[in-house]
């Protein structure tokens, strides 16, 4: 398996704001908590 070179400087709060961008527009939070419905109440978000 390969990756992409990353460059040596990274903007990181930059990229950030890329990951909470798709976290919005593909509603993953709410998505997380309606796949868990009925479930017992306890979840870890990593990252």
């Amino acid at each position: 398996m390969s990756f992409r070179a990353i460059p040596a400087a990274v903007d990181l709060p930059a990229v950030e704001h890329v990951i909470l961008k798709f976290w919005r527009d593909n509603q993953i939070f709410e998505k997380t908590v309606s796949a868990r419905e009925g479930a017992p109440a306890w979840m870890f978000y990593e990252g």
